[in-house]
């Protein structure tokens, strides 16, 4: 399973959600936002928590989850990484 958002104030939803998409498959990739796309899709606003702690918390959330940042305003390119991740 993939899913992908900016994260940037994780809480017991993401937590909930990621959980259940993991339960969908046999793995699990997490996709989140760098800084310079948080702060395009959110006005300028920064990043609450540092790249490598979001990595961290999101990584260790579950076990079977790959986190992949994304530097893209769109999934597509970040697709694109995870399957040649896959191949």
């Amino acid at each position: 399973m993939f899913v992908s958002g900016c994260y940037d104030i994780l809480h017991g939803g993401h937590l909930e959600f990621w959980s259940m998409a993991r339960a969908l498959g046999t793995h699990l990739t997490v996709s989140f936002a760098s800084d310079g796309v948080l702060a395009a899709h959110k006005a300028n606003r920064r990043s609450s928590i540092p790249t490598e702690h979001k990595k961290q918390l999101i990584g260790g959330s579950h076990a079977g989850v790959t986190t992949v940042l994304h530097r893209h305003r769109h999934t597509r390119p970040c697709l694109k990484v995870v399957q040649r991740a896959l191949k």
